[in-house]
């Protein structure tokens, strides 16, 4: 998907790989892999705990694991492995349409994030701004 993205730069992807290890230094992170049959890496994702919550921060497949279901396999074990504790799973939405129904193939729910603007600029090009 980031060959797709245009606007993702190598340092963009150079700061996610710093989060997701920082997350795995402190055992704040799981990585789940997904191999085919040929034994090559097909499918893989990073989870992150965050306070009440584990926040599907990443994932990365090849164009086998949408034949053989790895991505979908990952998820399902996920979900296995917390089942029973009180955590969420906050896959950050999603404005893709087929990602967001795979997603709530899982049992997933819209949620509305609600967020703040504070515009800085002087006051005459603040009003013209609007």
């Amino acid at each position: 998907l980031g060959k797709k993205i245009k606007k993702i730069k190598t340092i963009h992807y150079n700061n996610l790989r710093s989060v997701m290890i920082e997350g795995l230094n402190r055992k704040l992170g799981e990585v789940y892999a997904a191999y085919g049959t040929n034994g090559k890496y097909c499918a893989g994702a990073c989870f992150l705990f965050s306070m009440d919550s584990f926040v599907f921060l990443f994932s990365a497949s090849s164009p086998e694991s949408r034949e053989n279901g790895a991505m979908f396999l990952i998820i399902d074990n996920f979900i296995k492995t917390k089942a029973g504790s009180n955590y969420l799973i906050d896959f950050q939405g999603s404005n893709i349409d087929s990602l967001a129904r795979f997603y709530r193939g899982f049992g997933s729910k819209p949620m509305e994030y609600l967020s703040i603007r504070q515009n800085k600029l002087p006051w005459p090009v603040r009003v013209l701004k609007r």
